[in-house]
């Protein structure tokens, strides 16, 4: 057997290693056929329950209920019910934005608008009628795309 620079091998012969591959286990052969393969490592944040991550890098959070608004027209009531929300990355723009608004309270409601897509008063009522479960989820979704990552040292 050649020697081949680009494969790794297990040489042995009485104890002393020597150019040929004289005992390869099936064992060490299937972990350096695996080696020779990519390995996908899901390095995104833990999500809350509930959250699901999307492959354009958004996140879907199933709501437990459906958070509902009437919505009163011409002597009718339209009741409007939203089942999920889907949670998009925070650009430099929103930061910069939620600045002016007032209060932390304020700018966390208008951080939470922005990254729901429901950035009239309408979508301010929907989010103030979310459960304080869902609430929270939401809250969780946006500390996903606001921290900074793990630290180390200090």
């Amino acid at each position: 057997m050649e020697f081949d620079p680009n494969r790794p091998t297990i040489t042995h012969h009485n104890g002393v290693h020597s150019g040929q591959a004289s005992h390869v286990t099936s064992h060490v052969m299937d972990t350096l056929e695996r080696a020779d393969r990519p390995v996908a490592v899901d390095m995104r944040p833990k999500l809350p329950e509930g959250a699901s991550w999307n492959a354009d890098g958004t996140i879907t959070i199933t709501l437990d209920e459906p958070a509902e608004l009437t919505l009163r027209s011409g002597g009718h009531d339209d009741v409007e019910e939203l089942h999920k929300l889907v949670c998009r990355r925070l650009r430099g723009g929103d930061m910069i934005d939620a600045v002016d608004a007032e209060g932390a309270s304020g700018r966390q409601m208008f951080l939470l608008k922005r990254m729901t897509g429901l950035e009239d008063m309408k979508g301010e009522l929907l989010i103030r009628s979310l459960s304080h479960a869902d609430y929270l989820t939401l809250v969780e979704v946006l500390g996903v795309f606001t921290r900074r990552g793990q630290k180390i040292g200090r």
